[in-house]
């Protein structure tokens, strides 16, 4: 006979298990062995980021360093990642005016996740974004990329100056 636990190892790092036999005579033998479990591999990297509808419908790209007049989105509107390869989920930090702090699991990625929406107020933001190789940010880090843009006031065409200094 032999009696054994069952192992099960769901997260990376170095496990020791241990099997032991028993013969009908009553004697017993134990075996040890070390099991290794790695961290699944990432195959995909954030290569950059865009304005989208709540429809998910593109609106353009989201550039390190743009500026983007606010009257240039829809009151309602999120940002997407966009990858090369795949990955189980993204976890977004937005600061700024508005801020957000989300994890997202289904593609496509959003900021205000699947379906949800921002409503960007003038002002400069940082977006912060890590794809990783298991969902609810766990796993492997596979990529990381932080952005700057600035949202700024609506421009009329009766006021061609959107920012100016005043003593």
């Amino acid at each position: 006979s032999y009696s054994a636990t069952p192992n099960s190892f769901s997260q990376p790092g170095t496990y020791t298990t241990t099997l032991k036999v028993t013969n009908s005579f009553g004697l017993t033998a134990t075996c040890t062995a070390t099991v290794t479990v790695l961290a699944p591999a990432c195959n995909s990297a954030i290569t950059g980021f865009t304005f989208t509808k709540v429809d998910g419908t593109t609106l353009f790209a989201l550039q390190n360093n743009g500026n983007y007049q606010v009257n240039s989105l829809p009151a309602a509107s999120n940002i997407e990642a966009l990858l090369t390869g795949s990955a189980e989920s993204v976890k977004f930090t937005l600061t700024g005016p508005v801020s957000a702090n989300t994890i997202e699991n289904l593609v496509p990625y959003h900021v205000a996740g699947t379906g949800g929406s921002l409503s960007l107020t003038p002002g400069t933001y940082t977006l912060n974004a890590k794809l990783y190789s298991e969902d609810n940010a766990q796993g492997t880090l596979c990529s990381e990329t932080t952005i700057t843009f600035k949202i700024s006031a609506a421009c009329s065409v009766s006021n061609t100056v959107c920012e100016a200094n005043v003593n």
